[in-house]
């Protein structure tokens, strides 16, 4: 399966690297590498993350990696990445924003 980056989930990955970036390079380098990792197994295993039912745009998953929530769609033969977010944050308000932006 084709994994496809978003370019709002390449935005919110460059702002998880930058800031990690400020104390430590090395992590942030090993950061990019590890969620590359993840996206690879995440397009070999799609089904492996949480299904959202609460989103009516339908096949949206979502898949915790490390302190961060991958956020995903799934077709026949993509996997799309439309978010990286901190697990902090209110899923459900940041994506209906961004929903509201495409």
């Amino acid at each position: 399966m084709q994994v496809k980056i978003t370019d709002q989930a390449k935005c919110d990955i460059k702002s998880i690297r930058e800031y990690i970036a400020k104390d430590n390079k090395v992590a942030s380098a090993s950061f990019t590498v590890q969620l590359k990792r993840t996206f690879v197994n995440l397009s070999i295993y799609p089904k492996i993350g949480r299904y959202r039912y609460e989103f009516k745009e339908g096949d949206i998953y979502t898949y915790v990696f490390k302190s961060y929530i991958i956020v995903y769609k799934l077709s026949n033969s993509e996997l799309k990445i439309l978010r990286v977010l901190s697990d902090y944050c209110k899923l459900t308000t940041i994506l209906r924003k961004s929903d509201r932006r495409n």
